[in-house]
């Protein structure tokens, strides 16, 4: 299967989606994306992030720290944390404004897939085809949490509650609750996202 190398950027909102208004051509293959303001980072298999004017569709930086496939992006709510995961089996904390890496986080045994940075903008968490997630401090890189939770496929902190996240799996989402270490609650559903204002999800 021949993977493309295009990245288009959907217009509008709701019955409006679907009118692609640019297309721009990657020198690689993507994998990951992530979109805020008007900003877009694309995860390619090289290992290198392009970063995008999300207006004019023109490459303003490429990060480039990563071996292998980039699988998974973040940013934080307020656009000034920046993280990716890879095949590698790294994540990396990222400077915007320099291009560089503040850190790098080892501890996955398998391909780092999802991530996502809590509202609090203290915590990192992951999961990995090693069936572990992790709660990783941003600000030091150390791992204060490791639980290993069968075919978890994406995790998603709340937008607006540090203390809540969910882990999706084939067969359902869990509600996770940071500070107890424990599943909160279990619904059914293989996909979920939480709305902006974090008192509902749809699963």
């Amino acid at each position: 299967m021949e993977l493309s190398k295009e990245v288009k950027v959907v217009q509008g909102l709701l019955a409006e989606w679907g009118a692609c208004f640019r297309t721009v051509v990657m020198d690689g293959e993507p994998w990951s994306s992530v979109f805020w303001k008007n900003t877009i980072a694309v995860g390619l298999d090289s290992g290198d992030i392009t970063i995008l004017d999300g207006t004019t569709g023109s490459q303003v930086a490429t990060l480039s720290g990563h071996t292998d496939v980039v699988l998974s992006l973040a940013v934080s709510l307020d656009g000034a944390l920046f993280v990716s995961g890879s095949t590698d089996q790294t994540i990396k904390q990222w400077d915007l404004q320099t291009g560089g890496i503040i850190k790098t986080l080892h501890g996955h045994t398998g391909p780092v897939f999802s991530l996502s940075i809590s509202a609090d903008y203290n915590t990192i968490t992951s999961v990995s085809y090693d069936q572990e997630f992790y709660l990783w401090d941003i600000w030091t890189g150390e791992r204060h949490y490791i639980s290993k939770q069968d075919s978890i496929q994406h995790v998603r902190f709340s937008p607006t509650d540090p203390q809540y996240l969910l882990l999706v799996t084939h067969t359902a989402v869990k509600q996770w609750e940071v500070d107890s270490h424990r599943i909160k609650h279990i619904y059914d559903g293989c996909c979920a996202t939480f709305s902006l204002d974090g008192t509902q999800f749809v699963s």
